[in-house]
């Protein structure tokens, strides 16, 4: 949920596509619902005794009927995938604004352990999957589901003991999706880091690809590599491995409503308790029933791929800085005069590992200090401190 909370919360600043998408929704299921009623009155029509002459005429408006509504359908699919893809790029440029900048604010501790490629890999591959989130999981996931409530009524209007019976494997495939996310969601969030750790290894060594052809580890760094897409691989197959026991166990339990379907509904026309034009228009909206049922369940790989990546995002920009001015800090108003003193200061990287240790100094406005010392004995990491890159651990810094 609070993956879900961290999209929304970056979709208010787009409602117009958003409205226009949930309305070409709405307008879709109900011009869908409509083929069937237009194939059952034609069967009715058709098979009707006492048709006359004006039988040719209401065919010949249902056809117009029908050219009118696919034509409809045509133009409101363009309108709820565009707009869904309006917002959801609109969205993505927005999180990786953000990601940057919260990346710019966050101190220089936070990147000692960090590689390069794994943040580029947060800031462009998770938040490329917040697109699909937006423009496919989610409106699919809405249509799908608002198609599932009209083909219900419509089932139980025309026969609620049938529709009864068509609703039997619809429980089953529901408990399997919450069984199913709590399995594929953490595989596929553990696929984005190892995609993110293979980033940041190519990173590294592209960028020392002549360290690499001067100490000849070619070999020894192909095989790196190597590991690294192994598991990539390894963890990308896992979870499809689970999407594909998931897929075929749907499919079963849909084709257990068309056998239910073909026993009842045919003792109910023998018994003349429903007749054929019902029973067809009732197959076909049984294959409506159950076609958003069977789209769920694809849906689903997508909205859990989406969310693993909305929650590592999300995860990076809850990350704070160690370095951030206190509750009430003093602003500097105008130039400073340049007079630096450093009173009692000590820093450590890590807990135990001290770098420095009471160090006194008094730089005059105007005045030049050289540094000078062997290597490891702190003299970056006091220049470090003066632009205050880390806080210091005892002491004070004043200017």
């Amino acid at each position: 949920m609070k993956s879900l909370g961290f999209v929304f919360q970056h979709t208010k600043k787009y409602r117009v596509p958003l409205a226009a998408t949930v309305a070409s929704m709405l307008l879709l299921v109900g011009i869908q619902l409509l083929a069937p009623w237009l194939v059952r009155t034609m069967i009715a029509t058709v098979t009707d005794p006492e048709a006359g002459p004006e039988a040719t005429g209401i065919l010949a408006r249902l056809a117009l009927l029908g050219l009118a509504v696919f034509v409809a359908r045509t133009g409101l699919q363009f309108v709820r995938s565009y707009m869904a893809h309006v917002a959801g790029w609109n969205v993505v440029a927005d999180v990786r604004s953000e990601i940057y900048r919260h990346l710019q604010r966050l101190s220089l501790r936070f990147y000692e352990n960090r590689q390069t490629g794994q943040l580029m890999s947060r800031m462009v591959n998770d938040s490329d999957l917040i697109e699909q989130l937006i423009a496919h999981a989610i409106p699919d996931v809405l249509v799908n589901v608002l198609m599932l409530v009209g083909v219900m009524a419509v089932l139980v209007s025309m026969s609620w003991q049938l529709a009864l019976l068509s609703m039997i494997p619809i429980p089953l495939i529901v408990l399997a999706m919450r069984g199913f996310a709590r399995y594929v969601r953490p595989a596929f969030r553990q696929r984005q880091v190892e995609l993110g750790e293979l980033n940041a290894v190519l990173n590294d060594n592209l960028s020392g690809i002549r360290e690499i052809k001067a100490f000849t580890r070619e070999e020894s760094e192909a095989s790196h590599i190597w590991g690294r897409i192994v598991r990539y691989r390894d963890s990308l197959l896992r979870a499809l491995r689970l999407m594909a026991m998931f897929h075929p166990f749907v499919e079963f339990a849909s084709a257990l409503g068309t056998l239910v379907l073909i026993y009842f509904g045919g003792r109910l026309v023998l018994n003349q308790e429903l007749i054929l034009a019902d029973l067809v228009a009732y197959f076909l909206y049984l294959e409506m029933l159950y076609q958003p049922v069977r789209a769920l369940s694809g849906v689903w790989e997508s909205v859990q791929q989406a969310l693993a990546g909305a929650e590592r995002v999300a995860e990076l920009l809850g990350e704070e800085p160690d370095v951030d001015d206190r509750p009430g800090a003093i602003e500097l108003s105008g130039r400073a005069r340049g007079a630096l003193c450093l009173d009692g200061v000590g820093f450590h990287y890590a807990e135990g590992d001290r770098v420095l240790a009471n160090i006194d100094l008094d730089v005059a406005p105007g005045s030049v200090v050289a540094l000078v010392g062997p290597t490891g004995v702190g003299k970056t990491t006091l220049a470090m401190l003066i632009p205050r890159f880390y806080d210091v651990c005892e002491g004070q810094i004043t200017l």
